[in-house]
C-alpha cells in the first residue's frame, strides 16, 4: 500500500523522497521513524511505496528494503506519451512505483510515472547523503552570465 506522508499534499514544490518497504520490516519503520525525528517538518514530501504490491517492485527490491530514494526529475509528457519507461539511477523501471502510488493517493497518473529516482539509501538512513541531496534539490542556478554588469 503507498502513502503519502501529510506534508505531501501541502507543497508541491518540496523535494520528494520515495521509500520503498515492506510491511513489518523493522528496518523501514527505522528509518521512517529517523526521517520524522532527523529532519523538520515540512523539509521534504515522502511516499511510502509496498513492494510486496507489485512483482517486479518485489524482484527489484526483495533484500534490498528499506531503499530511499530522491526524486530528481520528470521526464517530458511527450515521453510519457510515447510509452517510453523511466529507468531509475539502479535500472530499475520507475513507473511501477507510480502505478501504485497514483492509485492510493488519488494524484495525477503521470505524476511519478516517468520519474527520474536517485538512490540514496538501503537498509539504514544515510544522514549525510540525505541532508545533500535535500540540499542539492533547492540550489539556485548559476547565473547566465558571471560578468557584472554596471550601470
Amino acid at each position: 500500500m503507498s502513502q503519502w506522508s501529510p506534508e505531501s499534499a501541502t507543497d508541491p514544490h518540496l523535494p520528494e523522497l520515495v521509500m520503498h518497504f515492506r510491511e513489518g520490516c523493522h528496518l523501514c519503520e527505522d528509518m521512517q521513524q529517523q526521517l520524522k525525528e532527523l529532519f523538520e517538518p515540512g523539509a521534504f514530501r515522502l511516499t511510502l511505496i509496498d513492494i510486496d504490491e507489485d512483482e517486479e517492485l518485489r524482484e527489484a527490491y526483495n533484500v534490498r528494503v528499506p531503499v530511499l530514494s530522491l526524486v530528481r526529475r520528470y521526464s517530458a509528457l511527450q515521453q510519457s506519451r510515447s510509452g517510453s519507461k523511466a529507468v531509475s539511477s539502479a535500472g530499475h523501471r520507475a513507473n511501477a512505483a507510480t502505478d501504485a502510488a497514483t492509485d492510493q493517493a488519488g494524484c495525477d497518473e503521470n505524476r511519478l510515472k516517468n520519474a527520474i529516482l536517485q538512490e540514496l539509501c538501503e537498509h539504514f538512513l544515510d544522514l549525510v547523503a540525505v541532508r545533500e541531496a535535500l540540499a542539492s534539490y533547492n540550489k539556485p542556478l548559476p547565473a547566465a552570465c558571471s560578468v557584472p554588469v554596471y550601470r
